[in-house]
């Protein structure tokens, strides 16, 4: 470095913190599709239920904290990137996945959360599908998001 001369900033460790970020979450979600998700399949309704109850109660604050670490890095990933398009692409994937779950699985969830074991509901079988279904859908988009990330990162190493 010379005198007078700017250190040189790595904008794509940036961009690779989005992308860690997004796996992190990811791998939350992963452990969710093969726990609840599981026992949502396997499990009689009155297991299954009383399981959602116990489990959704700890889980929230942990979603939160992940929903805000995950939409920061990605935003200051959009701002660090060279060239910005794939980190935008990342950071809509990550703005889909939460819209779905805020705005479609979590008031499954409590709708579901409200049901009675006993008997089980009739229609069990299909409230199960549907959750798994929500899972399984909102990982992929979190792993498609941390991929794009990790491209980017990749990306902006190379322009920097």
């Amino acid at each position: 470095m010379t005198a007078g001369s700017k250190p040189r900033v790595h904008h794509a460790w940036w961009v690779g913190g989005a992308a860690l970020s997004a796996a992190l979450y990811a791998g939350f979600r992963i452990n969710e599709c093969l726990g609840t998700d599981l026992v949502l399949a396997k499990e009689p309704a009155a297991t299954a239920l009383a399981f959602l109850h116990v489990l959704n109660s700890k889980r929230t604050p942990a979603v939160l904290i992940m929903v805000i670490a995950t939409l920061g890095a990605a935003a200051l990933a959009v701002h660090k990137a060279r060239p910005r398009k794939l980190a935008v692409i990342g950071l809509v994937l990550l703005v889909v996945e939460d819209v779905l779950t805020f705005g479609l699985h979590v008031p499954f969830v409590l709708a579901l959360e409200s049901k009675t074991a006993d008997p089980a509901p009739a229609d069990w079988s299909a409230l199960c599908s549907r959750y798994i279904f929500d899972d399984v859908s909102r990982t992929v988009l979190l792993l498609a998001a941390a991929i794009v990330f990790l491209t980017s990162a990749l990306q902006t190493e190379k322009r920097t």
